[in-house]
């Protein structure tokens, strides 16, 4: 696959009809992004401009390529997600992030949010719910997936004390 790729040509010409999300994927499993790569680019108004595999390259990326969104998982070498997610956002402020992440804790659904993520879903929601996110987030409104809206709803006897970071 490499880092850039050119579409086919049906997806191609419908793209140039329609307002593009320029997307950049930051995962550290190759077998996940390209899993993610070729679900997202079915989509006519979803381009894959690259792929980073650790939180340097994604902000390296972020900054060279300026994509609408990050899709950001959060369990990454070098510099984790949270980390990434905020020297994008101070840096590139156009730049929105959303958290894709397997692990589903309160604590750091928080601090992606505190650091400027606008939306957190987890690893295991739907195709459907994820294009959700993606679109949502890429226009700049926030999305928290069912799993996240959940935990985050539950009340507990120290919640409205708990810090954001």
């Amino acid at each position: 696959y490499g880092l850039f790729r050119t579409p086919n040509t049906a997806l191609a010409a419908q793209r140039e009809r329609m307002e593009m999300i320029r997307l950049l994927i930051a995962d550290d499993h190759e077998h996940l992004r390209a899993t993610l790569r070729e679900l997202l680019e079915r989509e006519p108004d979803i381009e894959i401009v690259a792929e980073a595999c650790d939180g340097e390259q994604a902000v390296a990326l972020a900054g060279q390529l300026l994509p609408d969104l990050v899709l950001m998982d959060i369990a990454m070498p070098v510099l984790d997600g949270i980390e990434t997610t905020r020297l994008i956002v101070e840096r590139h402020p156009g730049v929105k992030v959303l958290a894709y992440s397997s692990h589903l804790e309160r604590r750091l659904v928080r601090q992606m949010l505190a650091k400027g993520a606008l939306g957190y879903i987890n690893k295991g929601a739907s195709r459907s719910e994820l294009l959700r996110a993606v679109r949502s987030v890429a226009a700049g409104q926030s999305f928290l997936c069912e799993e996240t809206t959940a935990l985050m709803a539950q009340v507990g006897p120290m919640s409205q004390y708990m810090p954001l970071n």
